[in-house]
């Protein structure tokens, strides 16, 4: 069982985790400042999730606007479960809703939002030398002179002495 969970474990960071990394390190790489490109990832994760995310708000908002048929059911069928239940599918089967249809594009914008924080947790934690982040990163990237830095010093223009150090923790 453990080796299952080794294995999935590192196909995870493999094929998500990794390339999520490597595209914040490029955009530091690109940009010049790390706090400018965990923006600019976090953005870019979610338009690509985007369709998925509007998918699940709209089978959401049909499963609401059928809530008082629902309703009507129970009333209907208050102690037979079985028909509630047959009934329950005939709405959905008449209005062409899919009950799962909610549910389903959550199970593929979770992981790669955990591949996301997990990449985060990557830079600001597990790799604090150049060595280990140029080790980490993939060989046709740039290599790193520096560590990035985890402070957003852009915020100074509001205040010179402020800024927020995103490896606090």
């Amino acid at each position: 069982m453990g080796q299952i969970l080794s294995f999935l474990g590192n196909g995870f960071f493999i094929l998500i985790t990794q390339p999520i990394f490597n595209v914040l390190m490029l955009l530091d790489h690109v940009l010049g400042d790390f706090g400018l490109s965990i923006i600019l990832l976090t953005v870019l994760v979610r338009l690509i999730l985007f369709p998925l995310t509007l998918k699940q708000l709209k089978s959401t908002k049909a499963m609401q606007a059928i809530q008082p048929l629902i309703a009507d059911v129970k009333k209907q069928y208050p102690k037979d479960q079985r028909a509630q239940l047959e009934a329950t599918q005939a709405i959905y089967k008449e209005y062409g809703i899919n009950p799962a249809a909610g549910c389903l594009p959550l199970f593929i914008q979770l992981p790669v939002l955990y591949g996301l924080f997990n990449s985060l947790n990557t830079v600001l934690r597990n790799h604090p030398t150049v060595a280990s982040i140029n080790n980490a990163i993939y060989s046709f990237l740039p290599h790193f002179t520096r560590v990035p830095d985890a402070n957003l010093n852009w915020f100074t223009f509001i205040n010179p002495h402020a800024f927020i150090n995103l490896g606090a923790g």
